[in-house]
């Protein structure tokens, strides 16, 4: 975030079309619209930072991430204006065969997300779901029950892998 302000001050704007480049235009237009907000995300991220290096675990570096989180959720929307500024130029600017292209890509990054979202949804029941006679759980692949507990010869890398598989094969 602390860069992203420093690229909006020079990143240039349209204007009825017409593309403004002048500094001065540009910081004054960035200074009236999401400065603030960038400003607050940057300060609250920099100030929970330091006062959780100077206090460590307490009640006011509880309260500096929670207002983190929140102005992170309002920065958030900001990516729906540059969303709509890469369907501006893949509308306007691209070719047919570069927008196809782009439009193929975003479905299969669509795809990819909601994949790793099933996939998640899998791994936390394979592992935080019901508990066996045995305590082992479906997505344990190669565990080994020695008296009271489990023993698991695959890490949580391989054990998203099953999720993952058994998401797309389900």
């Amino acid at each position: 975030w602390t860069l992203d302000i420093v690229i909006n001050f020079l990143t240039g704007r349209y204007s009825d079309g017409e593309l403004i480049m002048n500094p001065r235009v540009i910081a004054r237009y960035y200074m009236r619209s999401w400065f603030l907000p960038d400003f607050l995300v940057v300060l609250s991220d920099w100030t929970s930072m330091l006062v959780g290096i100077s206090l460590g675990d307490g009640v006011k570096m509880l309260r500096f991430t929670k207002l983190g989180r929140l102005l992170r959720m309002v920065g958030m929307l900001r990516m729906l204006r540059i969303i709509r500024i890469v369907e501006d130029i893949a509308e306007n600017r691209m070719s047919e065969g570069w927008r196809l292209a782009f439009r193929m890509s975003n479905f299969f990054a669509f795809i990819m997300l909601g994949a790793h979202f099933l996939s998640c949804v899998w791994f936390f029941i394979g592992t935080a779901g019901g508990v066996s006679d045995t305590g082992a759980h479906w997505i344990d692949g190669a565990s080994v029950p020695v008296g009271d507990e489990v023993l698991h010869f695959i890490d949580a890398s391989t054990s998203y892998q099953y999720a993952g598989h058994y998401e797309m094969s389900a």
